[in-house]
């Protein structure tokens, strides 16, 4: 009986290339599943911590958060002032307004997630 003679496998270094490349090919691909299933993942987290805050409020809780907000509105028509966006000045910008737009952009934030959601299924 004859034995074959068994080789060792060499690895060349276009063998590394290659595999280095279909790891980077496969990461491409897999980017937009794996981003869009973590976006979704931390988009319901928010949307329930969102619900959940909501649910505990009381009606007037709510009532006293929205006459808040009217009575900003109303405070903003007395000192409107027309200025120049591309101005150098700066302006100081009202520490009420920011916290206002940070509920705003989570509430806009959550909006999208649910018609997102609703979308899909």
């Amino acid at each position: 009986m004859r034995r074959k003679k068994t080789e060792k496998k060499q690895f060349y270094i276009g063998d590394i290339f290659r595999v280095i490349g279909l790891i980077i090919a496969f990461s491409v691909l897999l980017y937009p599943t794996v981003s869009n299933y973590l976006y979704e993942k931390n988009g319901s987290k928010v949307i329930s911590a969102y619900d959940e805050n909501a649910v505990r409020l009381s009606e007037s809780d709510k009532r006293e958060m929205l006459e808040a907000a009217r009575q900003y509105n109303e405070e903003l028509l007395g000192n409107i002032e027309l200025l120049d966006p591309f101005s150098s000045i700066k302006k100081e910008v009202d520490e009420r307004y920011q916290s206002l737009l940070r509920l705003m952009q989570n509430f806009r934030f959550i909006t999208e997630q649910k018609k997102r959601c609703f979308s899909r299924g």
